[in-house]
Order: structure tokens, then C-alpha cells, then sequence
């Protein structure tokens, strides 16, 4: 009976400890799981001779070179779960790896003739390959008119035209997609529509065929702005007191937006004017949760600005191009970056997890 309850007892002892262990392990784990990587910005410069796209990380003194390049690149699209981005340059395809700075592009395979101009790359979440959206103006002498407007395509086949709206000019919009050989690019649709006019469709005709599987440049930049609907809110009396009194004038509430860093987290106001669309301006404050609030003096006299707050961190660049970023430390306002370039935006969370 004695050697039956040691015997037990050794056993308990043992579980006890393996669960122990393992409890150890999850939190060792699940800590270096959640430990968010330090926000990092992606931005263009040219040195003259080419450009280079540059990535600044929040917790390193300088920005590091991803990629030297011969002339911009477009259409830039961080694929989620994957250790690269893809980018278009003079008509080609390319994917960079994030894993290694500098970092070397590799060309994807070439597009069949006559689809037109690059205007959309994406990997589409449903069939989880890449695709393309291309735009070719029609010529005035493939407008047939007799009859159903259509137009007619460089292989001879013709489409259904845009008759609506009237302005703008003719174009046919295609879609493609890479097949899992990386090889093959095949055509899923042709449709008309216009474009180079404001209120035209463009590529909008094909939206119904976009699903991506990450995002877009054009997409984050978007966000930044008030036509991600953040914008025209009510800013708290209390907060709207302090901004005045930073301001040293009276300012008008109905002028005033407020973004949320988040919960029991600094917040910031701006200013916001109406032309064509709602836009975010200067004075931007910054309102921290401990009281303190400071303006930030690097934008002013700027016209139209995108805000996006990552973590502790806050980018102001302008609203359409991303051009003259500044960052600064949200709860107080400290400058802690600013660039001569453009296109910046946030490298998505899940595409800093693969940087070095």
C-alpha cells in the first residue's frame, strides 16, 4: 500500500510538472507570437539616375534600400501570408523577396499581346493565383456604331460598347489570370468601359473579379483618406478645448474630424475641407491619454493629407501620392521621421513579419 502511494505520488508529481512545462512553453510561444513587429514604412526616392524603394523600420535609426530600380515602379501589392511583393515596371511583372535586403527582383512570365496597359495586380483570394487588370484604348475606327454600339478587338471579335456614360474615352478593360504553371496568363473576361474623364467607370467594370488576397498601394493610400469614412465625426468638447488652445485661436468644431488610436489610446484631430470630396488639412493634433496634447508643425501649410496610425506611430503624407512623409510619435507628437519621397504607406503587419 506504501509502495502503491509513492508510486502514485511520483506519478502526480510527474504530470504535474510535464503540465507545467507545457503551460511554460505556451506562454514562452504565445508571447513571442503576439509581440507585434515594429511598424515599418515603405516609400519611393529617385537618385537621380533611377529610383529606389526604401523601407524605414519605427525601431531603426535610418531606412534600409529594398530594391534599386530603373523607374518607378506601379501597381505594388503585398500578398498576404507570403514573404514578397509584386510590383510592375515598363510593362513587366516582378516579385521581390522581403525575407533578404537588398532585396532581388524576378520577372513573372509576359502577358499575351494587345491587352493594353497594367492597371491592377492582385492574387485573387478565391483561386489564390495572380491576376491582371489591363486597360487598351479603342481606336476611333473600332467604335462600330451601326446598329448595337460595339467595339471591335485586335484578334477581330467585338464586344458590347459603353454607351454611358457619354464622356470619356473608349477602352476595353481585361482581366487575366496565372495559371499554377507560372507560365500561362489566361484571358477571364473583356468589357468595355471609359475612362480619362472624371465619373467614368474605368476599372470598375471589373470589381465583381477582384478579391484580393492582401492589398494594394492604392488601397492603403485610400484608407489614409476620408473616403475610408473617417472623417466628419463629432471630436469631443473636452478634446476640441485642448486642440484650441494649442491652436492659440478659436476654431470652428464643424471643421473637425477625430481619429482614434483605439481604446484608452491617444487620439488625433484634424482639420478637413470640401472640394470635389471631403479632405484631411492642417492643424493635426495629437491628444495623448495622459493629457498631454502637441501640433504637429511638420505638415503645415500642406493642403490635402492621408493619416494612419500604426501601433504608436503616425504617418502624415499627402492625401493622393504619399509624397513628404512625416512620422511622429503619437502620444506627444515627437518627430521621429520624415523622407523627400512618395508612395509611402504602412507595410502591412503581415508582410513585416517576413523582413529581416
Amino acid at each position: 500500500m506504501h509502495l502503491y502511494c509513492l508510486s502514485g505520488a511520483r506519478f502526480r508529481m510527474s504530470w504535474l510538472s510535464s503540465w507545467c512545462l507545457a503551460l511554460v512553453l505556451i506562454v514562452v510561444v504565445h508571447g513571442a507570437r503576439g509581440a507585434a513587429p515594429a511598424p515599418t514604412l515603405s516609400f519611393f526616392q529617385s537618385n537621380g539616375q533611377g529610383h529606389h524603394w526604401m523601407l524605414w523600420r519605427t525601431d531603426q535609426a535610418q531606412a534600409t534600400l529594398l530594391l534599386a530600380l530603373p523607374a518607378q515602379p506601379r501597381n505594388v501589392f503585398w500578398p498576404a501570408g507570403e514573404t514578397s511583393v509584386y510590383y510592375t515596371l515598363d510593362g513587366g511583372i516582378f516579385r521581390a523577396r522581403l525575407d533578404r535586403l537588398p532585396s532581388q527582383a524576378e520577372r513573372l512570365a509576359g502577358l499575351p499581346p494587345d491587352v493594353g496597359e497594367i492597371r491592377a495586380l492582385w492574387r485573387e483570394r478565391g483561386t489564390r493565383q495572380m491576376r491582371v487588370a489591363a486597360m487598351l484604348p479603342v481606336a476611333d475606327g473600332d467604335v462600330l456604331t451601326p446598329g448595337r454600339l460595339r467595339y471591335r478587338l485586335a484578334d477581330g471579335q467585338t464586344i458590347a460598347g459603353m454607351a454611358v456614360p457619354a464622356w470619356g474615352l473608349p477602352f476595353v478593360c481585361t482581366v487575366l489570370e496565372l495559371g499554377k504553371d507560372g507560365k500561362t496568363w489566361t484571358v477571364l473576361a473583356r468589357r468595355a468601359t471609359k475612362d480619362q474623364a472624371g465619373g467614368t467607370p474605368g476599372l470598375a467594370v471589373v470589381d465583381d473579379m477582384r478579391h484580393e488576397l492582401g492589398i494594394a498601394n492604392e488601397r492603403l493610400l485610400e484608407s489614409y483618406s476620408c473616403r475610408a469614412g473617417q472623417c466628419r465625426n463629432d471630436v469631443p468638447a473636452k478634446l476640441f478645448k485642448l486642440a484650441g488652445a494649442l491652436a492659440g485661436r478659436r476654431l470652428d468644431a464643424d471643421e473637425f474630424s477625430i481619429l482614434q488610436g483605439g481604446a484608452r489610446r491617444p487620439a488625433v484631430i484634424f482639420a478637413t475641407t470640401t472640394g470635389d470630396q471631403l479632405h484631411m488639412t492642417p492643424p493635426v493634433f495629437v491628444l495623448g491619454v495622459d493629457g498631454r496634447a502637441a501640433q504637429v508643425p511638420a505638415v503645415a501649410g500642406r493642403r490635402q493629407l492621408g493619416l494612419a496610425i500604426r501601433q504608436t506611430q503616425l504617418l502624415l503624407a499627402d492625401e493622393a501620392t504619399g509624397a513628404g512623409p512625416v512620422v511622429v510619435e503619437l502620444a506627444t507628437g515627437e518627430l521621429r521621421f520624415r523622407a523627400d519621397g512618395w508612395g509611402a504607406t504602412w507595410v502591412p503587419e503581415r508582410s513585416v513579419g517576413s523582413l529581416p
